[in-house]
């Protein structure tokens, strides 16, 4: 989970910076402990602004790649709900990254 944040907080990084060969092979190798200590540190903080502990779980499921459906499947609820706890998320999220 903490791979993928930290390889998605490169991209964004580094996106107008390098080619694709280069941010590639940037993004191929393994971050340091001081990347990830970093990320973990933003993704605590993160899951911490969220209210419940489903809120934290689904935000979780996403991280790691599950779908909408399968979310819903986990948690016994149609994918409209999590689509709705989903835009909660972001808006939370969203506010604390322009505050």
């Amino acid at each position: 989970m903490i791979r993928k944040s930290i390889d998605l907080t490169r991209k964004k990084r580094l996106d107008h910076a390098f080619g694709d060969e280069e941010l590639s092979a940037f993004l191929s190798r393994e971050p340091s402990p001081e990347e990830a200590a970093e990320t973990a540190d933003r993704v605590r903080h993160l899951l911490d602004l969220l209210d419940d502990s489903e809120l934290r779980q689904i935000a979780l499921w996403k991280v790691e790649g599950c779908s909408n459906e399968e979310i819903a499947n986990n948690l016994g609820c149609v994918e409209r709900s999590v689509e709705r706890k989903l835009r909660r998320i972001r808006l939370l999220w969203q506010n604390e990254v322009t505050a």
